[in-house]
This record gives structure tokens, sequence and C-alpha cells, in this order.
């Protein structure tokens, strides 16, 4: 077998794994968007409550962070949220309008 198909089948095996891990992260946090009831796996997201993913992202690598959201789940209901995409879109939309807002001075604390 070529490398490149090696690194191809390893690719499928490792990205049902992650579809695979990410159903159980569904399953555990409700299997619907928090904010409208969404229940289209197609379109539905993982959402750091408190926006903190970057900081997630940088503390582990690949599926490690799926593994660890597995291992703590109560940790990971106050960490994580399901929404859809849209619902996520708007989450999005709201806090770069804040952060707009408060660097121009109009709102503050």
């Amino acid at each position: 077998m070529r490398e490149r198909d090696k690194n191809r089948d390893w690719s499928s095996i490792n990205r049902k794994h992650c579809i695979k891990l990410r159903m159980k992260l569904y399953d555990l946090l409700g299997d619907k968007c928090t904010n409208c009831g969404e229940t289209d796996k197609d379109v539905l997201q993982l959402d750091h409550i408190n926006d903190d993913g970057k900081i997630d992202r940088q503390k582990f690598k690949g599926l490690q962070s799926y593994r660890e959201y597995l291992k703590y789940p109560n940790l990971t209901r106050k960490k994580l949220q399901i929404l859809c995409a849209n619902c996520n879109i708007k989450k999005q939309r709201i806090r770069e309008e804040f952060i707009r807002l408060e660097k121009n001075g109009i709102i503050g604390f």
C-alpha cells in the first residue's frame, strides 16, 4: 500500500472516530440547540458558553479535547452547550456588537 493510501485510510478512521465522540457529547449535552430546540445534527455545533474555546484549542490537540470533555461530564455541562448554526452565529454577532460598543465608549463597566 502506498503512503498516500495509508494516510487516506487513517484519515477516514480518524474522521469516523471524531464523529462518534461528537455524538457522545451531543448525547451528554441534550441533543438539541439550547436556544431554539433544533435537533437536526447536521446543523448542531458545540459552543463554549463563556467563549473560552481558544484556551481549550491551545491546551488540547485534535480529539484530545473531546476525550477530556467526556471524561468530566459535570464540568463539560458547565463549559459547553449545543447551539444550531443560526443561534451560534447570532451569539457571535451579539458579542461582536457588544465589543464594538464597549470599544467606542457607548457602554462600559
